[in-house]
């Protein structure tokens, strides 16, 4: 687990934590790893993407002042930051109907804060990068982990199917009934004794036939 740092929400870890692991559902230690790996680095992510919100909105007033000085220059808008920061509302007034003339925006506020602090918040976009790099990567390996097991399931079923079924050898050793009897069939052709057979059912076919004559 990421260690906390100061104001940041335990709850809110332990929440992030459980609805990762209740999602993926780590099989195995390796997993395990992956999968606290991924905890980490969406913590670490979003503590830099606030990080990146929160300078940008620190710096607001700093944005309204580069603003005011480019409508009226920076003598006057220093003035009326300073009534407005004690509260005058003639000042805040002042602001906003400035403000208003010159179709500035919220948008427009933070857009400036963005340029006067563009190397601090490229930095943060750098390592936010990174984070979701590597995020990427640990889930990465847990796909490609589940993936491996399910191709060597594969293979291993595979094979228990091969090794059920036996092809049955067509050679005659293989069938020794039948390989008896074609020799003995041989051997009768080659002695004769098949010729004999047949003479001798021939010639009673003969005395049967006469004897009907008779």
């Amino acid at each position: 687990m990421p260690t906390l740092l100061r104001g940041e929400d335990a709850k809110a870890l332990h929440k992030l934590s459980e609805r990762i692991n209740k999602t993926v559902k780590p099989a195995d230690a390796l997993e395990e790893m992956w999968v606290a790996d991924v905890v980490h680095l969406q913590w670490e992510l979003q503590r830099l993407q606030e990080s990146k919100a929160q300078l940008i909105h620190l710096k607001h007033e700093e944005g309204i002042r580069e603003v005011l000085t480019a409508l009226i220059g920076g003598v006057k808008a220093a003035g009326l930051l300073a009534g407005r920061k004690v509260g005058l509302d003639d000042a805040q007034q002042d602001i906003e109907r400035l403000f208003n003339a010159g179709e500035v925006t919220t948008k427009t506020i933070v857009a400036q804060t963005m340029v006067l602090y563009l190397d601090e918040i490229e930095r943060l976009e750098r390592m936010i990068l990174s984070a979701e790099v590597r995020r990427n990567n640990a889930i990465r390996e847990v796909r490609f982990h589940r993936d491996a097991l399910a191709r060597n399931l594969r293979r291993a079923c595979e094979e228990v199917e091969d090794g059920e079924f036996t092809e049955i050898p067509a050679s005659p050793e293989a069938h020794p009934t039948t390989a008896a009897a074609q020799k003995q069939i041989e051997t009768k052709v080659s002695s004769g004794s098949v010729n004999d057979q047949g003479r001798e059912e021939d010639s009673a076919s003969e005395a049967v036939e006469s004897r009907e004559d008779d």
